[in-house]
């Protein structure tokens, strides 16, 4: 049985109460402003409500039809609805669709392939790519048996980087499953390297690359692994004593790893090659408080590099550099020491008497990473002597 008092308030009719320095007071419910707010001069924070609130159960209900009906129309495929998205989320790579476990086919799809280079060019250079990058993209889609393959250790390496730097969910989901391919065949190159000579090359540029992926996601023990196995591929292919002449790399005619270049393109591959290893092998070390792999020794000629600077390309023809290569090899003798373009590359760097002046822009790095690792050991020695 309810209360006078309750009765007393269930037959009023809905009301509302307005605070102001007076306390709390009876809006009059006059249109359009109420006496009170006339009176205090409120007229602009006037409102009305023309009924009572709806209780918790009626906003409830109200906020599960609401939900109901969002349900339905996600459910409903109505081309004409206009579907929103995370602004900064990547959707799904079309590439993707349509495609049934494209990861695990010997040979990716056309269109995963065009993705997935997409994504690894603009970064392929930051991550000590050297080798000619049109001449690379044409022989990793060319059909023809003309055109040299590009091995399965460097293909996998590059579609793993393209997997990483894509920053798509739905690539990004197999990456695990393209590194463990990646190393697989990284052992096997190895294991064969000296009888399959002619993937050397692109043995040493999966490494480098693999040592940059393992160090940008502070893996440092592997990307450290990855690294010496870069230096010591390197130095066992002499790639530190490769000569220059007239813009042609020539590699010392006792190097039993590497046949002569064909020609200016692959000459200038070797080159950077090495220096690409520099770099990293002597900004890692620093990074690393650790000591270089790479050690020049003035008495010993076999660590001395030869290898010239990285250089801008001049309008020599390539058969004109293809010919001075060949008359070169045929010239020099088996035992000759060879001095081109001075040798000592490094030694006469630090003396100051290079006098180089086309020098490319990669050069210019290389030798910015020599006077950094230089300038940390020099440093070394003068906190050791307080």
């Amino acid at each position: 049985m309810q209360t006078e008092k309750n009765r007393k308030y269930n037959n009023l009719s809905p009301e509302i109460w307005i605070l102001n320095r007076n306390g709390l007071q009876r809006c009059d419910g006059g249109k359009p402003v109420c006496g009170q707010c006339v009176r205090y001069n409120r007229r602009d924070d006037c409102e009305f409500n023309d009924g009572p609130s709806p209780s918790n159960s009626r906003v409830l209900e109200q906020n599960i039809a609401r939900l109901q009906a969002r349900i339905h129309e996600l459910e409903q495929d109505d081309p004409t609805l206009i579907r929103l998205q995370a602004p900064y989320v990547e959707a799904a790579s079309p590439a993707l669709h349509d495609q049934t476990n494209w990861w695990e086919t010997p040979e990716l799809p056309t269109n995963i392939v065009k993705t997935l280079l997409d994504s690894f060019v603009p970064h392929g250079f930051k991550f000590g790519f050297f080798l000619d990058m049109p001449r690379f993209l044409v022989s990793l889609s060319s059909t023809d048996n003309a055109t040299p393959k590009i091995p399965d250790v460097l293909r996998n390496t590059v579609y793993l980087l393209g997997i990483h730097f894509s920053k798509s969910g739905a690539f990004m989901a197999h990456e695990s499953v393209f590194l463990d391919k990646t190393l697989r065949c990284v052992h096997y190159a190895l294991s064969v390297a000296q009888e399959q000579q002619t993937t050397t090359l692109y043995v040493l540029q999966a490494e480098i690359l693999l040592a940059y992926y393992f160090y940008h996601n502070n893996r440092l023990v592997e990307g450290k692994f990855h690294a010496s196995a870069a230096v010591s591929l390197a130095m066992l292919c002499k790639l530190h004593k490769t000569h220059s002449y007239g813009n042609i790399g020539v590699l010392p005619i006792t190097s039993a790893w590497l046949s002569p270049s064909n020609d200016a393109v692959e000459a200038d591959e070797r080159t950077r090659g090495w220096w690409q290893t520099y770099v990293l092998d002597k900004s890692w070390a620093v990074a690393l408080v650790e000591s270089s792999s790479i050690i020049e020794e003035n008495d010993d000629p076999a660590t001395v590099v030869d290898t010239p600077w990285p250089e801008i390309n001049n309008n020599v023809s390539i058969s004109q550099r293809l010919l001075v290569t060949r008359l070169m090899l045929i010239l020099l003798p088996q035992t000759a020491t060879v001095r081109a373009s001075g040798g000592r590359t490094l030694q006469v760097f630090f003396e100051g008497t290079s006098g180089d002046t086309n020098i490319s822009t990669f050069g210019l790095h290389a030798q910015a990473v020599a006077l950094y690792e230089r300038a940390s050991k020099l440093s070394s020695y003068q906190d050791r002597s307080w």
